[in-house]
C-alpha cells in the first residue's frame, strides 16, 4: 500500500471515529425544528403526546412524515426489546445519521478521485476531504437539512459512478434506479433539495449522452421513493396529503415563512459574518472561487440554482444551506490547488490543518442543549430511587415552554416551575414533605448566587460548564454565559 493510500485510510478512520463521537456526545439540536417537527411528531404516533400539543406545522400538514416514521420504527423496535429509553434511541438515531453522512462523503470522494480532473489530490488534502471540522457535528444531526444532504450526496455519487468507464454496463441501470430512490428521499426529507436535483439532472442532460432506458430506471426508482414517502405522510396525518404543495402554499404563497424574519438578497453574507465568527465567509469565498474556476463542473451546476433560490427567498437561516455541506470539502481542495503558491504556503497549510483538527474534536464533543444533558441524568436509576419524584425547575428547560417536549419527558418525574422570588419557599415546602427531589436551574453565571438552604440540603450532580473553565474567564465572558445545574435535594432525615 503506497503512502498516499495509507494516509487516506488513516483520515477516513479518524473521520469515522469523529462521527461516532459526535453522535454520542452532541445531545440536543442545532435548531428547534429538529426536535419539534421530527421527535415530537414521532412522539405523537407513539402515544406520548396529543396532536394539540404539536407545532403549528402539524395542523398545516406541511412537514413530511419520512423522518418521524424512521424514528418511530426505531423506537417501536427498542420498545419491543424492552430497552426503550429516549436518549438511547437518539444516540442510535444520531449514529445512523452520522454513518449515512460519513458513507456518502467517503463514496463521493472515491468517485471524484477516479475522475481525471481530480488525480492531483495529495496526501495533505485528506484531512480536508474527510475530516473538515463541521462534518461530524452536522452529519450527526437528525435534521431535515443534514439527512437530505446525505441522501443527495449519495444519489449524486451513484450517478457519477455510473458514468465511470471501468464499471460493468450491467450494473449501470440499477445504479440509476437506486439513485432515483435516494434522490426522492432527499427531496422528501427537505423539499428545497429539489434545486440541487434539478441542477444535477440538467448537468446530466447537457454533458452526458445517456440512453433513454437509464432515465426510465431513474424515474422508476424515484416513483418508488415518492410512493414510500407519501405512505409516511399518510401514516403521520391519517389521510392522504401532498406535503410538498402544502409547504409551498403556506410558506411562500401565504408568506408564512416571512413572519419569522426577512433578509435582503445578500442576507446570507450578513448571517455568516455575524453568526459563525466569520468562518462562513471563508466558505462563501471558496464557493464563488469554485464557480469561477470550474464553470462546467457538476458541483457548479447543482449549487448555483440552490444558492440562488435561497438568496431570493426572504426568510434566511444558515442551516438552509447545509444540504450542500458534503460538496464543500472537495470544492475547498480544488480551489486551494488553484491558488498561487506564494499565498497558500506550506506554513499556512500546516496552521490551518492544526486549527481544523482542534476545532473538529472540540465541536464534536459539546452537547448542543445543556438542559437536555441534565434531563438525561433523570433517567439514571442511580439518581432516582423513588417511583415518583418532583423536579423543581427554575429558568429555561425542556419541560416548560410554548411547546411540549414529550419525547424526553421521564414518566416518573413531575416538573414543577418556580421563580427566583419563590424558589426558597418552594424548596422549604418540598423538604417538609420528607421526600428527595431534584432542582434544575438555568441562568446566567452572574446570577448564580449562593443559597444556604441549597448548600445544606442539595448535592450538585451535573453542571453544563465545569468549574475549571473559570481559569479561562477572559473579559468576563463566563458571567454572560448560561449555566445549567441539576441538584439532588434531600430532607434532613436523609442526610448522613
Amino acid at each position: 500500500m503506497d503512502s498516499h493510500r495509507r494516509t487516506r485510510n488513516i483520515w477516513i478512520g479518524i473521520s469515522f471515529l469523529l462521527h461516532l463521537w459526535a453522535a454520542y456526545r452532541t445531545i440536543g439540536v442545532w435548531q428547534a425544528d429538529e426536535h419539534f417537527q421530527i421527535l415530537e411528531f414521532a412522539a405523537y404516533r407513539l402515544g406520548f403526546t396529543p396532536a394539540s400539543s404539536l407545532a403549528w406545522e402539524f395542523g398545516a400538514e406541511i412537514r413530511p412524515g419520512l423522518q418521524p416514521f424512521m424514528l418511530y420504527v426505531v423506537s417501536k423496535w427498542m420498545q419491543n426489546l424492552g430497552i426503550f429509553q429516549p436518549f438511547n434511541v437518539m444516540i442510535l438515531i444520531r449514529g445512523l445519521s452520522a454513518l449515512l453522512g460519513f458513507l456518502s462523503q467517503v463514496f463521493l470522494c472515491a468517485v471524484m478521485q477516479n475522475q481525471k480532473s481530480h488525480k492531483a489530490w495529495q496526501a495533505t488534502d485528506m484531512p480536508w476531504l474527510y475530516a473538515l471540522f463541521f462534518l461530524p457535528l452536522l452529519d450527526a444531526r437528525f435534521s431535515s437539512e443534514s439527512v437530505s444532504g446525505s441522501f443527495f450526496t449519495l444519489g449524486l455519487a451513484l450517478l457519477l459512478w455510473s458514468c465511470s468507464s471501468s464499471l460493468s454496463k450491467k450494473y449501470i441501470p440499477w445504479l440509476w434506479a437506486g439513485a432515483g430512490v435516494i434522490l426522492s428521499l432527499a427531496f422528501f426529507a427537505r423539499f428545497q433539495v429539489a434545486f440541487l436535483i434539478i441542477g444535477l439532472l440538467f448537468y446530466l442532460l447537457l454533458n452526458r449522452v445517456q440512453p433513454l432506458s437509464l432515465w426510465i430506471y431513474l424515474f422508476a426508482g424515484a416513483l418508488l421513493g415518492v410512493t414510500f414517502s407519501l405512505y409516511c405522510d399518510v401514516w403521520l396525518y391519517g389521510h392522504f396529503v401532498f406535503t410538498p404543495w402544502n409547504y409551498f402554499n403556506v410558506n411562500l404563497l401565504q408568506h408564512k415563512a416571512a413572519e419569522f424574519g426577512v433578509l435582503p438578497v445578500w442576507g446570507y453574507f450578513e448571517l455568516f459574518a455575524t453568526n459563525h465568527s466569520g468562518v462562513g465567509l471563508v466558505f462563501c469565498l471558496v464557493v464563488f472561487l469554485f464557480w469561477f474556476f470550474f464553470r462546467w463542473h457538476v458541483f457548479t451546476f447543482v449549487t448555483v440554482p440552490f444558492v440562488l433560490v435561497h438568496c431570493l427567498i426572504g426568510h434566511k437561516e444558515t442551516r438552509f444551506l447545509f444540504p450542500m455541506i458534503h460538496l464543500l470539502p472537495i470544492m475547498l481542495v480544488e480551489v486551494a490547488h488553484r491558488l498561487p503558491q506564494f499565498f497558500y504556503t506550506q506554513k499556512l497549510r500546516q496552521t490551518l490543518l492544526v486549527f481544523n483538527c482542534i476545532v473538529s474534536v472540540v465541536i464534536s464533543s459539546v452537547a448542543l442543549s445543556f438542559p437536555l444533558e441534565a434531563t438525561q441524568i433523570l433517567f439514571e436509576k442511580r439518581h432516582v430511587q423513588e417511583t415518583f419524584t418532583v423536579l423543581l425547575v427554575e429558568g429555561p428547560s425542556p419541560f416548560f415552554g410554548s411547546l411540549s417536549m414529550a419525547f424526553y419527558n421521564p414518566a416518573h418525574i413531575k416538573p414543577q416551575k418556580t421563580t427566583p422570588n419563590t424558589v426558597e419557599s418552594d424548596i422549604k415546602l418540598l423538604l417538609a414533605q420528607q421526600k428527595a427531589f431534584f432542582y434544575m436551574r438555568s441562568m446566567r453565571v452572574a446570577k448564580l448566587e449562593p443559597m444556604p438552604l441549597i448548600d445544606s440540603h442539595c448535592q450538585l450532580i451535573y453542571q453544563s460548564l465545569p468549574s475549571w473553565i473559570a481559569w479561562f474567564n477572559v473579559n468576563h465572558w463566563l458571567e454572560r454565559t448560561t449555566q445549567t445545574q441539576l441538584l439532588k435535594c434531600q430532607p434532613p432525615v436523609f442526610v448522613k
